[in-house]
């Protein structure tokens, strides 16, 4: 099983001033040790999105009204940096309107026999059976674990598995969201993911 970067690692829902997200903001107030970041503009000026930018290991882009960072690599410093730029975010726009942020964790192994009797749907057969061909499948599960709500959707292809962690938290402000971070750091719910999947799914991370 790998870790998969390039995704929207966490997401903050609110009202975001998406000029604000510029080179110039977040090289000075994000990331000003960064002497080089990578800014793409939307081709399409329709698109509700900022500009994406990224340095080597990070990537900020709020779209619709997500503000969203983006994983590079998967190295537990990138995660942390991530949830440091979320609180700074927090300090230097502390009046946003916000409702809701997740964190998230995207995995990928192989499509096995083990796993695809423990995810075979009910009709699967039936459909067989009906003449057709699954290509692909996909269910949720919303369970709650010590307080946190977890969305587990999983997606099933002929050769892979994808397991697609949401940690769904409700919050009224950027103050509430800083003190839910606090108690609810990335790299303890990476860690939470990982023993659901060892223990649920039998996968571990390669070496």
């Amino acid at each position: 099983m790998i870790l998969i970067n390039d995704y929207n690692a966490l997401a903050l829902v609110g009202t975001w001033n998406k000029g604000i997200f510029n080179h110039e903001w977040i090289s000075r107030f994000l990331l000003p040790k960064e002497k080089k970041l990578k800014v793409e503009i939307p081709l399409n000026l329709n698109i509700d999105v900022s500009p994406r930018v990224s340095s080597d290991n990070v990537r900020i882009v709020v779209i619709g009204n997500k503000l969203n960072f983006v994983p590079l690599n998967t190295y537990d410093d990138t995660f942390e940096l991530i949830q440091e730029l979320a609180i700074k975010t927090a300090d230097y726009l502390p009046h946003t309107p916000v409702t809701a942020f997740g964190i998230n964790f995207l995995f990928e192994t192989d499509f096995d026999d083990y796993l695809k009797e423990l995810l075979k749907l009910n009709d699967t057969e039936k459909f067989v059976n009906f003449g057709a061909s699954i290509k692909s499948a996909l269910h949720t599960n919303s369970i709650e674990i010590k307080g946190r709500l977890i969305n587990v959707s999983v997606k099933t292809d002929n050769s892979k598995v994808s397991f697609d962690f949401n940690f769904h938290f409700e919050i009224q402000n950027l103050s509430e969201f800083k003190e839910k971070i606090a108690s609810n750091r990335m790299l303890e719910l990476k860690e939470m993911a990982l023993h659901i999947m060892k223990e649920v799914y039998n996968l571990q991370l390669n070496e």
